[in-house]
């Protein structure tokens, strides 16, 4: 199967990158990011790609919020939409696998998706997923983008998973001498992300 890697497809401007380098500017010395935190207007040229999800139940989880791109591609507003609708029914089992990484684990999930039109045509994307904790550091939302390369003002293809890649967090730990300043009054302990990239 002739398919074009996470890496590969290329973008006038690299929104992914973008996004994940906000993430990792919310995190601060560490941590998982508050979604209290978020900004939208941070994201700047990456905020039409962007989106937030809610988990539904397990292995589910929906648009919260969506910027114009990722809506463009449907055709319609995609807030309240699962994730699901973007893909093929063969790769729905393998995004809910991904989305219960996503949260229970917490990860960091990179998709690279692929969408046949016609016999030799073919469509290509890659979509970011970013977790974010509540207020008792737990995720509870997921940040993320999506870019293909559909042609404009066509409905999007259903998509199939080529392969995904994690970045996985072994485990949370509560440090209570190590308290994150926040704009409130309260303070709480500090989330240490312990992170495995092999």
């Amino acid at each position: 199967m002739d398919v074009i890697h996470f890496d590969q497809i290329n973008t006038s401007h690299d929104v992914i990158a973008d996004i994940e380098a906000y993430w990792n500017d919310m995190r601060g010395l560490g941590g998982l990011p508050n979604r209290a935190t978020f900004d939208p207007a941070r994201l700047d040229v990456a905020l039409p790609y962007s989106f937030i999800l809610e988990r539904v139940t397990k292995g589910a989880a929906r648009f919260r919020v969506s910027g114009q791109k990722v809506n463009e591609m449907m055709l319609m507003e995609t807030r309240g939409m699962p994730l699901s609708c973007f893909f093929h029914n063969d790769s729905r089992a393998e995004l809910a696998q991904i989305i219960n990484d996503c949260f229970d684990g917490p990860a960091i999930k990179r998709l690279t998706l692929f969408a046949n039109r016609g016999p030799a045509a073919k469509i290509h994307g890659k979509m970011i997923l970013l977790p974010l904790a509540g207020h008792n550091g737990l995720p509870t939302r997921v940040m993320g983008a999506m870019i293909t390369d559909t042609p404009p003002y066509v409905r999007s293809p259903k998509f199939h998973i080529a392969d995904h890649r994690a970045q996985t967090v072994d485990r949370v730990v509560w440090t209570n001498d190590a308290p994150i300043k926040t704009k409130g009054p309260a303070q709480r302990p500090a989330l240490r992300l312990i992170i495995n990239n092999s």
